[in-house]
């Protein structure tokens, strides 16, 4: 048994999420990298940096969020990379093959930057038409009934290019002001048709995606989805704690396998994950999701030292650690811990400036 396992038995015992198995509970999150060419192919450079995510030891690594739509309206960085044309498979394939070649889980996320996208574009789209908190983000445009229905297929089709391109999992972005996260909103959905009104019609181009996703994936084939535990977005009318979570219990009922949960929208009042926030401030969105789902949950929000997650997997409040800034700072972390280096760990500090 190698150190680590000793120190953090539960950080590095086997998992699983659906049928899908991992060797231990670390789980690189996504982040975008800007690695990739403005065409959305994928890049040598963004191979080599997903290939180093691998080789650290995490039993997961989710790629970067890929946009769905050929207009651009989901691309929110310029070096994106597309999922929404079956040119881009084989670059796609690349990343998920040296995953996998380091003994790793490769996941794909879809993500449209929905209010926060269109980085391309003199707009950007949404449920409503609700001005921007941030200056440098372009007024969003109401999306039409076509639109929504053309963007919940562009999500289905892209996930079933994630299946072909041999990625073991699809996760689905919904978080921080992204156009999943402008719908489930009370403070971005301002609609009173199919598409608003309470939690379940403002959740519903969320359950839709994901119920559409899993007819075309099949029954065994693992969904994520990542969702906001609490916007903090009280001052600006969003969603209540118990609206968030009534939404997540809709997409469980609608076939997601793992929650990824978050606290915060990039328009929220408050900090979430710079320094100032200590860590393992979030845990306790978990642990209450935990006691509510029957599907795993996994955190990244402040969790850069192992003994956070493994006291909260211990405990049976956390399925999976997730890390993204501190394996930016050091890619070999997971390996460090497991073999008693951690003192060698370059520590992320919280900056933001990656």
């Amino acid at each position: 048994m190698k150190p680590g396992e000793e120190k953090y038995p539960h950080v590095f015992s086997p998992g699983r999420i659906g049928k899908v198995e991992f060797k231990n509970r670390i789980k690189y999150a996504s982040t975008e990298t800007n690695f990739n060419y403005g065409d959305g192919f994928v890049s040598e450079r963004e191979i080599a940096y997903m290939e180093a995510q691998a080789r650290g030891g995490a039993g997961m690594v989710t790629t970067q969020g890929a946009y769905t739509d050929p207009v651009g309206e989901g691309k929110g960085y310029v070096g994106m990379m597309g999922i929404w044309d079956d040119k881009y498979i084989p670059g796609l394939k690349k990343i998920a093959d040296v995953i996998r070649k380091h003994d790793s889980v490769s996941v794909l996320q879809l993500m449209h930057c929905g209010r926060v996208g269109g980085v391309e574009l003199p707009y950007t789209i949404g449920p409503s038409e609700v001005k921007q908190r941030i200056p440098r983000f372009r007024e969003p445009v109401e999306m039409t009934d076509e639109k929504i229905e053309l963007t919940i297929e562009e999500h289905v089709q892209g996930a079933i290019r994630c299946q072909e391109a041999g990625y073991d999992m699809v996760e689905i972005s919904g978080i921080v002001g992204y156009l999943v996260s402008n719908f489930i909103s009370s403070y971005t959905n301002l609609r009173t048709d199919k598409w608003g009104g309470d939690i379940a019609g403002r959740a519903l181009f969320m359950t839709e995606i994901v119920r559409r996703i899993r007819k075309a994936v099949g029954p065994d084939y693992p969904i994520i989805i990542r969702l906001c535990g609490d916007e903090l977005l009280h001052d600006r009318g969003g969603n209540s704690v118990d609206e968030s979570l009534a939404a997540i219990k809709l997409a469980q009922e609608a076939g997601i396998d793992c929650l990824s949960v978050t606290a915060g929208w990039q328009e929220s009042a408050v900090s979430v994950i710079s320094r100032d926030c200590p860590q393992g401030s979030w845990l306790y969105i978990a642990e209450k999701m935990k006691k509510e789902l029957d599907v795993a949950v996994a955190m990244a929000y402040r969790l850069f030292e192992p003994q956070y997650p493994e006291a909260a997997i211990a405990a049976g409040n956390l399925d999976v650690w997730e890390s993204c800034r501190a394996m930016i700072a050091d890619p070999d972390l997971p390996n460090k811990i497991l073999e008693g280096r951690e003192h060698e760990v370059r520590p992320c500090m919280a900056c933001n400036i990656c």
